[in-house]
């Protein structure tokens, strides 16, 4: 039991040492509370500066919210140390446990402090913004926010997504709305025989008078191969950059191949294989086959 009484009194004492009041008045508190006003009132005042001047500077905006808040904190932190030696506190050891939460925090914010390096990398090479259609780790959005931990997209089907930034710089960005338009493409078989100048120039027709396919650059047609069917026949055409006008294009594209073809005359042919026997070329009956 000796050793146990001993270790309560050290620990006592120790508190004691820390924290002594016979030194403190009655207006003490009122100080310490008025420190930490103050303390409060500057830290604002300071990162709302940082804020305005970052802003001037072109700062990246994680960058800016960084600056501010590890100004505001370090202010209220010192305050909070001032005001505790107001009612007797001994804030050495307080400042020594201060820095241990800080390793600690350093240490265990890892992947904290990854995602705010990736973060100031997005916004340093700006591959998108808000407002900005992305697809990137297997989701495809409108970007709402870029912020010092993920990028926030709201999906085509009305989800948000939160993707850590260290996911989404790890992965492909593919910047869908970057440029003007993108471009879209259809494909069609039409009947072997058929007068193929013909039915380039009825899809063709069709493709332009379709409100949802750009005249800028025009669409095209063309002749991509020879199917087990027919001739492959591929419309090209150009479109809004968004995933939605991409949809409404792609299907006026298809109505326009198969109406075009339809009023032209065109015959597009169903799946078919010939089949054939004997010595003569493909179609000539075998006359051992006559009946």
């Amino acid at each position: 039991m000796a050793p146990m009484i001993v270790a309560q009194t050290v620990g006592v004492d120790t508190v004691t040492e820390a924290f002594d009041t016979n030194a403190v008045t009655p207006w003490d508190p009122v100080w310490a509370l008025l420190a930490i006003v103050i303390g409060v009132v500057v830290g604002r005042f300071v990162r709302t500066l940082i804020r305005r001047y970052g802003v001037k500077a072109e700062l990246p905006p994680n960058i800016i919210d960084l600056l501010g808040t590890i100004a505001l904190w370090t202010i209220v932190a010192f305050a909070v140390v001032v005001a505790l030696t107001f009612v007797g506190f001994d804030a050495a050891p307080l400042i020594v446990f201060i820095l241990i939460v800080a390793i600690v925090l350093v240490i265990g914010g890892k992947s904290l402090i990854e995602n705010f390096g990736a973060g100031v990398m997005l916004q340093g090479r700006a591959p998108f913004e808000p407002g900005d259609e992305i697809t990137t780790d297997e989701f495809t959005g409108e970007v709402l926010e870029v912020n010092s931990r993920v990028v926030v997209i709201r999906t085509l089907d009305n989800k948000k997504v939160f993707i850590p930034n260290t996911v989404v710089l790890q992965n492909a960005i593919i910047n869908l709305t970057h440029d003007a338009f993108r471009m879209g493409e259809v494909t069609v078989d039409v009947a072997y025989g058929s007068d193929l100048d013909q039915a380039l120039g009825a899809i063709l027709d069709a493709a332009n008078a379709a409100p949802e396919i750009l005249n800028d650059p025009p669409p095209v047609t063309e002749i991509r191969g020879f199917a087990a069917s027919g001739v492959t026949i591929r419309l090209r055409f150009a479109h809004e950059p968004d995933v939605l006008s991409e949809w409404a294009a792609t299907n006026a594209a298809a109505k326009a191949a198969y109406n075009g073809l339809r009023d032209a005359g065109v015959t597009i042919p169903f799946p078919q294989r010939t089949l054939w026997w004997g010595d003569g070329p493909p179609g000539e009956a075998d006359p051992s086959e006559a009946p």
